[in-house]
């Protein structure tokens, strides 16, 4: 996670936790962590430098409500970069541990990630200005996003642990 008192941040560092959102203005920016089970919606309206970010359970809609927030605010959603992440944190030995049926819950992950592709185009937002940082296929570890006002980009980043899920729930 960024550190709010180094020398190259000019603004304020906030974190935007798990069933949360953030908005801030220039030079502060917005960070969350730990997007493993969750999506999470980072909006910058580059014209005004204004960041949102929304970190939410799998399965909601709730980045809609950002949205729409940031298109208010925005004079045109032109002015909006949009990156919408998440991660598909099921493996075939996971699903059988909890018996559940992998390939559906690995579809159900994937039509999830569709409908909020579909929310975020349906805006108005310009598809060059949009990023799926969806993941498409499970995989280990997490992601970090850091929404910032100074520079106007959204970064994401992986993060990585030693975190066995099959091994802890036998």
């Amino acid at each position: 996670m960024s550190d709010p008192e180094s020398p190259e941040t000019s603004g304020i560092c906030y974190e935007v936790k798990m069933g949360r959102m953030g908005r801030v203005e220039h030079p502060d920016k917005l960070i969350t962590g730990a997007v493993l089970t969750c999506h999470a919606i980072a909006i910058i309206n580059t014209k005004k430098r204004i960041a949102y970010l929304g970190h939410f359970p799998n399965f909601t809609m709730h980045g809609q409500r950002l949205l729409d927030g940031a298109i208010k605010e925005a004079d045109s959603p032109e002015d909006l970069k949009v990156v919408a992440v998440g991660n598909i944190p099921i493996s075939k030995e996971l699903a059988a541990i909890v018996k559940m049926d992998f390939e559906k819950a690995l579809e159900q992950y994937r039509e999830h990630g569709r409908r909020i592709m579909d929310m975020i185009r349906s805006k108005g937002i310009p598809e060059g200005n949009i990023r799926n940082a969806l993941e498409e296929n499970p995989r280990k570890g997490s992601f970090e996003v850091e929404v910032d006002t100074e520079t106007c980009e959204i970064a994401v980043r992986e993060e990585y642990f030693e975190c066995d899920f099959d091994e802890e729930l036998r």
